[in-house]
């Protein structure tokens, strides 16, 4: 029996070694690592340049990561990829692997009164062979595994009213830990427009569901997810010009979690805001910044600038499809290894002839 006890004892140390390092090495904010590509980093290059909102004004096959109501206003196939790089990272300065690095793919679709829409995420933690009895290396993620559902409704000729869910399967390995969870999010959308101007505002509420089940080689954890309620409002400002298009668009969101059992972001409570400017039909500069208006924490602040750029057009040729194209790039908030390069690809057809509109 006690040679036993100290075969587990030298496999537990490395392993736990090895998650103080990644955790230690992500940030110092002390978080579980499933908040990084979801609410601190979120896999969008769109919502990340402008301050961490989204709520009232993203739409297509993205806009599930803030709100699942935004999907309803996709109004062609879409499929899009976010990638952000790796870096140098490692506790031995002779070696630094580089992980960190954000993958996801989205899908979304418009039926006949609804969109659906899919969506896998991955986000890399390293990996490490200490703790395997083969001697091969294990990987440190988190997946998500997601779809959303989400429907528009009209009222009159000038308002619509979305809303929409995402259930999710969160899959969460690091070290001696392997986590899952299955969790869900709903929202809730409406547009008005006047003349030359869309008033938009949003509601939702993510992570609602069980706790969060770790697995581990003596036992079992559970962990309290982060419920997030995001409340925002936006407006976008039409300006048509003979020789060019310039649109601008201003958002203002509040963010608070709603789980007091969350032992890290207990009191999670942040303010932002964010500007968008359309330049020649195709061209946009977007700058925002965050607030963290929780004063009693045990972690670094969640605040500062973000800005990013866009290019979007449409092929309308009569020989193909219309193929409609968004290059992104997000610089997110300055918070240890979290400032990184952020883009993403979007591509959109629609084979219907009604839709063949350019920007």
């Amino acid at each position: 029996m006690k040679q036993k006890n100290m075969i587990r004892l030298r496999f537990l140390f490395p392993s736990l070694l090895l998650g103080m390092g990644l955790i230690s090495a992500t940030a110092e904010l002390h978080y579980p690592p499933y908040v990084v590509p979801l609410m601190i980093r979120p896999q969008d290059p769109v919502t990340s340049a402008m301050g961490l909102t989204g709520v009232a004004y993203r739409s297509g096959s993205l806009a599930v990561l803030t709100n699942p109501a935004g999907l309803s206003f996709l109004y062609e196939t879409e499929l899009a990829g976010v990638h952000v790089p790796a870096q140098d990272q490692g506790l031995i300065p002779e070696n630094r692997p580089q992980y960190l690095n954000q993958e996801s793919v989205a899908i979304g679709h418009p039926f006949h009164g609804f969109v659906l829409g899919g969506m896998f995420l991955y986000y890399n933690l390293g990996s490490s062979s200490e703790g395997q009895e083969d001697g091969t290396s294990a990987s440190h993620f988190v997946r998500m595994y997601q779809v959303s559902c989400s429907r528009r409704f009209s009222f009159g000729e000038n308002c619509e009213l979305s809303t929409g869910l995402n259930l999710k399967r969160i899959e969460n390995k690091l070290a001696h830990k392997h986590g899952v969870g299955y969790l869900g999010d709903i929202g809730f959308q409406i547009h008005h427009t006047q003349d030359t101007r869309v008033l938009m505002a949003g509601l939702s509420v993510s992570n609602l569901g069980p706790d969060i089940r770790y697995k581990m080689h003596l036992d079992t954890e559970y962990e309290t997810p982060l419920q997030l309620l995001r409340i925002g409002a936006a407006a976008r400002f039409l300006n048509q010009l003979q020789f060019f298009q310039t649109d601008i668009l201003a958002a203002l969101e509040y963010q608070r979690n709603l789980n007091e059992d969350q032992i890290y972001f207990q009191n999670w409570e942040l303010l932002s805001g964010g500007v968008e400017c359309r330049v020649f039909k195709f061209l946009f500069v977007r700058m925002g910044m965050v607030l963290d208006l929780e004063t009693d924490r045990n972690r670094d602040s969640i605040e500062g600038f973000t800005f990013g750029l866009g290019f979007h057009t449409q092929i309308p040729f009569e020989s193909m499809p219309p193929l409609h194209l968004e290059l992104d790039y997000g610089r997110g908030l300055d918070i240890s290894d979290l400032n990184q390069n952020m883009i993403s690809l979007t591509l959109g057809y629609d084979l219907t002839s009604e839709n063949l509109v350019g920007f």
